[in-house]
C-alpha cells in the first residue's frame, strides 16, 4: 500500500525548465536569447557545477539562450534559495523567474 502512494505521487510531479526574464542589458553576452513583447530578453538558467564544485558543496549557475535546467516540483524548492541568492547577487532585483511546463509525452 505504502509502495502505491509513492509511485502514485511520483507521477503526479510535473517537470519545468526555469526560465529568467531581464532586461536586453543585463546579458549582452547571452548567444540566442529571446525577446519578449516587452523588449526584455529571456533566458534559462543552467547549471555549471564542476565536480570540484560539488564535492565543495557549491552548485554554479550561469544563463543560457538554448538549453536550461530542468526540474520537478520538488527539487525546485531544493534550489530556488541558491537560484535567486546567483540572481541577486549578478543583476540585483531587476529579474523575475518563471517555470515553464514541459510536456512528459
Amino acid at each position: 500500500m505504502c509502495q502505491s502512494k509513492i509511485s502514485k505521487s511520483y507521477k503526479t510531479t510535473q517537470n519545468f525548465i526555469i526560465k529568467v526574464i531581464l532586461p536586453i542589458a543585463k546579458c549582452p553576452k547571452v548567444k540566442n536569447r529571446y525577446i519578449n513583447d516587452e523588449g526584455k530578453a529571456e533566458v534559462y538558467i543552467t547549471s555549471k557545477t564542476t565536480q570540484k564544485d560539488a564535492l565543495e558543496g557549491y552548485n554554479i549557475y550561469a544563463l543560457s539562450g538554448v538549453k536550461g535546467l530542468i526540474v520537478n516540483n520538488r527539487n525546485y524548492d531544493r534550489i530556488k534559495f541558491e537560484m535567486e541568492s546567483y540572481l541577486n547577487n549578478r543583476f540585483g532585483d531587476d529579474w523575475e523567474v518563471r517555470l515553464d511546463p514541459i510536456s512528459t509525452k
